[in-house]
């Protein structure tokens, strides 16, 4: 296991999966992703691309919303960095200007990441029902292992693992990359 992915929107949850993850990038020298999906309108990235990157004459002192958020996201990555789960630990972040659950995959194939670790909130009622939670669709499009991660684990030791299949013969390769997954954190 070389690169994990570990998507966040610096909620307690995703700090759940995180956790998990650099037990994991610890125990097998992997290296860290820590992707964050900044939505930022497209008014402003309009507003910004009309004015080339250039802060608008109109408004001297104030920097473009996207700086905002931009800067915001940085500000989240440092507190990340300062939990005390991360102590020592190197991680390289990514941030992709699109919040939808495809650029988790685009990541993922871009740094050939072997592991995808995200948290659950789980998504409840009608919404649930027509969009499906985030975390649900990285599951069920990812071409890599996705592990769900709903609670604190201080200390991580897998028992068992669920492999959803349709019992198609197609299945069978995806079955064995399962099988090879589980040997690989024991």
């Amino acid at each position: 296991m070389k690169t994990i992915i570990v998507p966040t929107d610096f909620s307690e949850t995703a700090n759940y999966a995180l956790e998990v993850a650099v037990q994991l990038s610890r125990k097998h020298n992997s290296k860290l992703i820590v992707l964050h999906l900044l939505e930022i309108p497209n008014h402003v990235m309009d507003e910004i691309s009309s004015t080339n990157d250039v802060v608008n004459p109109n408004t001297p002192n104030e920097p473009p919303a996207a700086l905002f958020y931009m800067k915001l996201a940085q500000k989240n990555f440092e507190k990340t960095r300062s939990l005390d789960f991360m102590n020592g630990v190197e991680f390289e972040e990514a941030i992709q200007n699109h919040l939808d659950f495809k650029e988790i995959g685009t990541t993922a194939q871009k740094h050939q990441a072997n592991l995808i670790v995200m948290g659950s909130h789980g998504a409840t009622g009608i919404k649930e029902f027509f969009v499906g939670s985030n975390t649900e669709k990285v599951v069920r499009h990812s071409q890599i292992p996705v592990m769900v991660i709903k609670n604190r684990m201080q200390h991580f030791i897998p028992t068992s693992f669920a492999f959803a299949t349709d019992l198609d013969v197609a299945s069978a390769l995806a079955l064995q990359e399962a099988k090879n997954f589980t040997a690989q954190i024991n």
